[in-house]
C-alpha cells in the first residue's frame, strides 16, 4: 500500500538537503452522528485531551471545535506520528462524549448563530464579524515553516 500523497510529499522533504523546522496545526469539529451538525462539546473535549497529556490542544473559535498543534518537527515521519496520535486520542474522546470528530473544511450542515468559545478573544471576534459567524464554520490545517533570516 502506498502512503497518501500528502505524507509522501512530507517524506520527500526529509530527503532534501535543507530541511526547515515546521509545525502543523489542525482544527477539528465535533458532530452529532445522526445529523452531522456541530455539537458544542469542544470545552469538555479539551479537558479530556489535556488529561491525556495533549497540552498543545486548545480551544478554537467555535464551541464545537478544538485545535491541536504539533511540536517543532524536522521530519514528516515525526509529524505524522504526533498528529496521528492526537487524532486517535480525540476520536476516543469524541466517542465517550457521544459525538464524532472530523477535520473537515466545513460541517455538512449547521445552525445559524453557532455557539462561540467563551474566551475573550473569540467573543471579541464574534462581536466584530457579527452575522458572518454563520458562514465562518470552518476548520483548517496550517503548516508553520521556520525559515532562518538571510541577513
Amino acid at each position: 500500500m502506498r502512503p497518501a500523497p500528502r505524507i509522501a510529499q512530507l517524506r520527500s522533504v526529509e530527503r532534501s538537503p535543507r530541511v526547515h523546522p515546521f509545525g502543523i496545526e489542525e482544527e477539528f469539529v465535533f458532530l452529532d452522528p445522526p445529523t452531522m451538525r456541530p455539537v458544542p462539546v469542544g470545552a469538555r473535549a479539551l479537558v479530556e485531551a489535556k488529561a491525556l497529556g495533549f497540552d498543545a490542544a486548545s480551544s478554537e473559535f467555535l464551541a464545537s471545535q478544538i485545535e491541536f498543534a504539533t511540536g517543532v518537527q524536522h521530519t514528516g515521519a515525526a509529524a505524522e506520528v504526533e498528529l496521528a496520535g492526537f487524532r486517535r486520542a480525540i476520536a476516543g474522546v469524541a466517542d465517550r462524549l457521544g459525538v464524532i470528530v472530523a477535520s473537515t473544511g466545513a460541517p455538512f450542515d449547521s445552525d445559524v448563530a453557532p455557539d462561540v468559545s467563551p474566551a475573550e478573544r473569540y467573543v471579541r471576534i464574534r462581536d466584530d464579524i457579527a452575522a458572518m459567524v454563520d458562514d465562518h464554520q470552518v476548520c483548517g490545517m496550517h503548516l508553520h515553516l521556520g525559515i532562518a533570516p538571510s541577513w
